[in-house]
């Protein structure tokens, strides 16, 4: 549409042109004939041709003042989306920084998750070096009670060979009921050692903590029979 307006605003220039080369032509014509009846036609044509001419320049006129109109609207227009994309342009900045912001937060915890993870299994293959420790300790005792057993079977057999006083035998029967308890004892021991073990291990592993506390031998699971029977023998 605009380029049609601009078609004719230009074809009415040149017909303007065109005109007032006319009337110039056709008044020298007129200077140059001097004839009365062709100056009144001419004067006639000049006057249509003015006319004519004033006609065109109102067109144009017209078109000139639409075509600002129009200028001006587009102008609004354009300083309007300008405005609007500025807008979005700073909101999409800001979402941006906040996805950023979000996206480095979101590195930082899986860091340290991984971290953690790390600690988590480190502790973990602690925790089972203790527990392998402690079941060699376990089986450590369970030779040490058979060794114990087997010689206090000995020394029975040996007292009754012997024909030793009753109260030797009693002492030695005493001994090995006390060996049995002691005994009874030593396996709640390593059945008490275990569960603490388990526990700790599941209790390290739910607070994410590391442990250092390596669970010592307790005293009490030492030998009773080499710290009082063999000492006596």
């Amino acid at each position: 549409m605009k380029s049609i307006k601009n078609d004719e605003k230009i074809i009415l220039q040149q017909k303007i042109i065109h005109l007032g080369a006319e009337v110039k032509r056709l008044t020298a014509d007129v200077k140059r004939l001097n004839s009365k009846s062709l100056l009144k036609n001419i004067e006639k044509q000049k006057d249509e041709y003015e006319i004519k001419i004033h006609f065109l320049k109102d067109q144009l006129e017209k078109l000139q003042e639409e075509g600002n109109e129009k200028v001006s609207k587009l102008q609004g227009e354009i300083a309007q989306y300008k405005g609007e994309l500025a807008k979005q342009k700073e909101e999409h900045q800001g979402k941006l920084v906040t996805i950023s912001k979000e996206v480095h937060h979101l590195k930082q915890e899986y860091d340290q998750a991984m971290k953690e993870n790390k600690i988590l299994h480190s502790e973990l293959a602690t925790l089972k070096k203790e527990l392998d420790k402690q079941s060699t300790i376990n089986m450590d005792l369970e030779k040490e009670y058979e060794m114990v057993k087997e010689t206090v079977k000995g020394l029975l057999v040996k007292i009754e060979s012997s024909n030793q006083a009753q109260e030797g035998y009693h002492k030695i029967a005493e001994v090995n009921n006390e060996l049995e308890l002691e005994n009874q004892n030593l396996r709640k021991i390593i059945a008490e050692l275990e569960e603490e073990i388990n526990t700790q291990s599941t209790t390290n592993l739910e607070e994410k903590k590391p442990s250092t506390q390596i669970p010592e031998e307790d005293p009490r699971i030492q030998s009773w029979f080499y710290n009082n029977v063999k000492k006596d023998t």
